[in-house]
């Protein structure tokens, strides 16, 4: 069995998020486990929902911002 057949592929959505400033873009990124940096980001729940809506859900639980204060 070839490695590729051991992978099961997962949706995830995200968004970018940043402002521009003076001094150039701020992006918000988010520290995990202490380890690496990553832009909010997370996996799709179910068959129903569809990428534009998983990552308002997961910009609103990771970071608190709620779509209408984007």
């Amino acid at each position: 069995m070839q490695p590729s057949q051991h992978i099961k592929r997962q949706r995830s959505a995200g968004f970018i998020l940043y402002r521009t400033v003076r001094e150039g873009v701020l992006f918000l990124l988010l520290f995990h486990s202490g380890k690496y940096w990553n832009f909010p980001k997370g996996k799709i729940e179910n068959e129903k929902e569809n990428v534009w809506d998983t990552a308002i859900r997961e910009i609103e639980e990771e970071t608190g911002l709620t779509k209408q204060s984007l």
